[in-house]
Order: structure tokens, then C-alpha cells, then sequence
């Protein structure tokens, strides 16, 4: 997943077809689920979010390389973690369409239910509440 997600954020924009904003969308569309694909991965495979330790706990890879061979796959901290998840998701939170006639795309209502909840399980109850 997370290679044909990079595959698509390093690449969409060199598309012929169709309209920067429409290019714009689907790449934000693509940073957006990688982010959530990590963490995702972040409540698995990683310590759960405490700011007093999310600096030194381990968590896992941060991937935004569309490459089988020579991907850094070390783990990262869960405050790494959380950090980045929270750029992307915020950076492409604006580009992301109004309304999806696809119940599987992630549109502007479903972003903002996404990086709620990212929020509320950090503990961050009144940034949460902003987005949900």
C-alpha cells in the first residue's frame, strides 16, 4: 500500500490529464492515507502516545519512499510518528474535495473525522474537538 501511495504522491502531478486542482486532490488524497496507513500502523506496532515518554518510545518506520530496495525502515519515536502524521494530514486536509460520490475515497468531511481522532488519542481533547 504505502508504495503505490508514494507512487502516486511523487508522480500525479506530472500527469497530462486533468486539472491542477484535480491533481492536487488526488495527491492529497494520497498523502493523507499514507499518514493514516502509519498510523494505523503507530497503534499496533508502536507504544501508545504519552508526551512524557513520545520522544523515546519506539514506534515504526516513516515511509515516503515508492522504492523496494533501499527504504529506511527504522523505527521512529512515536512523537516522529505523530508529528509527521499530523503535517501530512493537516497540509493535504485543505486540498481534499468537499464531497466524494465514492464511499471509499477520503474526502474533507472524512479528513477532518481522521485527524480528530488522531487527536483525541493523543490526548489532545480541545484540538480534537476542532476537527470533529
Amino acid at each position: 500500500m504505502f508504495y503505490t501511495l508514494n507512487v502516486i504522491v511523487d508522480e500525479v502531478m506530472d500527469v497530462e490529464d486533468g486539472t491542477d486542482t484535480q491533481k492536487r486532490a488526488i495527491q492529497a488524497e494520497a498523502r493523507f492515507m499514507r499518514a493514516w496507513y502509519t498510523y494505523m500502523m503507530a497503534q499496533y506496532f508502536g507504544k501508545s502516545y504519552n508526551a512524557a515518554t513520545a520522544a523515546t518510545d519506539p514506534c515504526v518506520p516513516i515511509i515516503t519512499e515508492a522504492s523496494t530496495v533501499g527504504t529506511d525502515f527504522t523505527r521512529r519515536t512515536v512523537a516522529e510518528v505523530y508529528d509527521y502524521i499530523i503535517t501530512e494530514m493537516t497540509e493535504s486536509l485543505p486540498y481534499l474535495t468537499k464531497r466524494s460520490a465514492h464511499q471509499s475515497r477520503v474526502f474533507h468531511a472524512a479528513g477532518n473525522a481522521m485527524l480528530g481522532k488522531v487527536y483525541w488519542m493523543m490526548g489532545n481533547y480541545s484540538e480534537a474537538l476542532s476537527y470533529l
